[in-house]
């Protein structure tokens, strides 16, 4: 089985402008890890699109995947449809910024292969930071407040966090207050509505790792999230991948969203603020997401593996090994680790 990976930072997405380090290291920590997953699996031939500048950067996986260079003069999707009609199914990864995954997945789907990932209607709405938070809200699951930027009346000693409504981990995420600036000239700017504004919630940031099919959810793992506010802008630091074997409470919680959120399926994250009532979620991420790049070395199991068995039935999750892996992140693609 020919598997088609496209990440869209590392695959040709950005051929035409510079790489931004600020996701390039995260997007080739998850790459070398779906594709050591991949390469692991009997009868799977992993075809990758890959930018010309990162043609070295996969390492000891060159010889177990083929590569499909995308340079500064060719048309990304040109290249993709040409790549997909030589392969069985296409495994998308993207970030939700600019609709890049929800336009992304949309487009593979009319190729009629399978599509590793969830579908576009769901990718549209969780895409979309605001709609996700109400629609949790109605279907009585704990999310953080949400409110359009152009909505906000600020209380005078709130603490908020401003994210773009479509951003991507903590790219463009501020911590402020009714005296920042920056907020009222946003607010005064022609696109607002473009912003999100959400109370800063006191407590501990935390994701889930999860598998979702045809209405239902499996827990792989609970994971910290090491951010750090400098100059009032949120920093992803590192993640601590497995680090509670509590499972039942946060099993409920993906209950609830596989309810919520029927289509979802396949790999997804769950963003959520670890308070003293319980969690509150901030996000929902219908993609890999950096806590998988520590899963085979926590859990012992091929998530790819999990992933791919989900085509045809709902998966069997036996873990040989319970550790935290702690992910480390810092900008430049040279300096991610594991």
């Amino acid at each position: 089985m020919k598997i088609l990976i496209f990440e869209y930072v590392t695959g040709g997405g950005l051929a035409q402008e510079d790489l931004p380090d600020a996701l390039i290291t995260e997007a080739l920590l998850m790459l070398k890890a779906l594709l050591r997953d991949l390469a692991e699996l009997d009868g799977i031939e992993p075809v990758l699109l890959l930018d010309v500048r990162l043609l070295g950067s996969i390492g000891v996986l060159d010889g177990r995947v083929s590569r499909v260079p995308v340079g500064r003069a060719d048309a990304v999707y040109a290249v993709l449809e040409q790549a997909i009609a030589d392969c069985d199914a296409v495994w998308p990864i993207a970030p939700e910024m600019n609709d890049s995954l929800f336009d992304l997945t949309r487009r593979l789907e009319q190729y009629g292969k399978p599509v590793l990932s969830s579908p576009s209607a769901v990718v549209e709405l969780t895409a979309n930071k605001l709609k996700t938070c109400r629609h949790l809200a109605a279907c009585g699951i704990a999310a953080v407040p949400t409110e359009s930027l152009a909505d906000v009346v600020f209380e005078k000693t709130a603490k908020w966090v401003l994210k773009p409504i479509d951003g991507a981990g903590c790219t463009q995420t501020f911590l402020v207050d009714e005296a920042n600036d920056s907020v009222r000239l946003l607010q005064d700017s022609t696109a607002p509505e473009c912003y999100i504004m959400q109370p800063f919630i006191e407590g501990a940031a935390k994701s889930l790792s999860c598998l979702f099919r045809q209405g239902q959810g499996w827990l792989l793992s609970v994971n910290d999230q090491v951010v750090e506010i400098r100059h009032r802008q949120f920093k992803l630091l590192a993640c601590k991948v497995n680090v509670s074997a509590d499972s039942r409470r946060y099993q409920k919680l993906i209950d609830q969203v596989a309810v919520a959120l029927p289509a979802l399926w396949g790999y997804v994250g769950i963003d959520f603020i670890e308070t003293a009532e319980g969690a509150v979620i901030l996000e929902i991420n219908p993609r890999l997401t950096t806590s998988y790049v520590g899963l085979y070395q926590a859990l012992g199991i091929n998530v790819a593996g999990l992933v791919l068995s989900l085509l045809t039935h709902s998966p069997v999750i036996e873990s040989t090994l319970n550790r935290t892996i702690d992910v480390a992140i810092t900008a430049g693609t040279k300096n991610a680790s594991l």
